[in-house]
């Protein structure tokens, strides 16, 4: 095991939220993005960490900013 500090990744069998995000001006299918805080612990081959505190977002495709945090039960009731 390790420890590191990983980027973040868009979350599987998610649903999209169409919103409106003024940074860009443009309305697009915003996607949930789940980025890790702190230092997390997994295995060197591993995308995601197996252990650690998670924040979820919704991110806008076009520019790629984190435009709204979300709650863990927000973000999972957006699964399908």
């Amino acid at each position: 095991m390790f420890f590191r500090n990983n980027p973040g990744w868009e979350q599987e069998n998610s649903a999209t939220v169409n919103a409106a995000y003024p940074h860009c001006n443009n309305t697009a299918e915003h996607v949930v993005y789940v980025a890790p805080a702190g230092i997390h612990v997994g295995f060197i081959f591993s995308k995601k960490p197996l252990l650690g505190r998670l924040n979820y977002f919704l991110a806008c495709p076009t520019c790629g900013t984190l435009v709204q945090e979300l709650t863990k039960e927000q973000a999972h009731a957006l699964r399908y």
